[in-house]
């Protein structure tokens, strides 16, 4: 699938979770980052595992972004893996949320 920045932003103005989701898997990273952002600002449960595998095998940083704007310690395990991002705000995002979430283990 091969989307666009604007293919994003008119799934996300139609609230089109499922077009959002399938967008996490585009293989321009841009448009994947995108996609999560809109959906972590829509904040639909119905996007957390697949927000969660965007962070566990891309390690989409949009996607840690949109999982520090819900509250599920189902969370937990996808935000330790965001602490090995490469990118220090992006670690700091899941840092932080994981400290909102009482994560002791992390």
């Amino acid at each position: 699938m091969e989307g666009s920045r604007a293919d994003v932003d008119a799934l996300r103005a139609a609230r089109d979770l499922p077009g959002l989701i399938r967008s996490l898997q585009d293989p321009d990273d841009g448009v994947a980052d995108r996609a999560a952002r809109a959906l972590g600002a829509l904040r639909s449960d119905a996007a957390i595992a697949a927000l969660a595998d965007a962070v566990r095998i891309r390690r989409n940083a949009g996607a840690v972004w949109a999982l520090t704007q819900f509250d599920d310690p189902g969370l937990i395990v996808p935000l330790i893996a965001a602490l090995r991002h490469e990118d220090a705000t992006t670690r700091a995002l899941a840092a932080g949320k994981l400290a909102d979430l009482g994560a002791v283990e992390a």
